[in-house]
């Protein structure tokens, strides 16, 4: 059993377009640069909500899974069909398999498991003004 963590690894995606939005010091080439990044300050937008994906943890979140995707390219791709689709909260990303969870309710669940496969993280969906 793994806990959440407290530190948090974010990047921002605006509402009506879904693109990614970089805070500062991330790179514009790599979609890793972007996962990386410490800085939780988005881009300044005019739109009045802004969407964060948030590092929980290294491990993934059982017990809401309701879509499993494959061929998902980057943890961008996961996020992406998560901004997309209203039910979805969250998303578990395995790199290696190239595969990803969407989550429809993180606040009911508190069940956390350690995924055998390397690379396995949880990401939440973060509203703000």
């Amino acid at each position: 059993m793994t806990s959440m963590s407290t530190s948090a690894t974010m990047f921002a995606t605006t509402m009506a377009t879904s693109s990614v939005l970089m805070g500062e010091g991330a790179s514009t080439t790599s979609p890793e640069s972007v996962l990386e990044t410490t800085s939780s300050r988005p881009v300044q937008n005019n739109l009045p909500w802004s969407i964060y994906l948030q590092k929980i943890s290294d491990a993934c979140y059982t017990g809401q899974n309701y879509k499993t995707l494959t061929n998902a390219r980057h943890i961008i791709d996961c996020a992406s069909r998560c901004i997309r689709d209203t039910s979805c909260k969250g998303i578990n990303f395995r790199k290696s398999t190239k595969q990803c969870d969407l989550i429809q309710d993180v606040k009911s669940s508190t069940t956390w498991e350690i995924d055998g496969t390397v690379g396995c993280a949880f990401w939440e969906m973060v509203w703000k003004h």
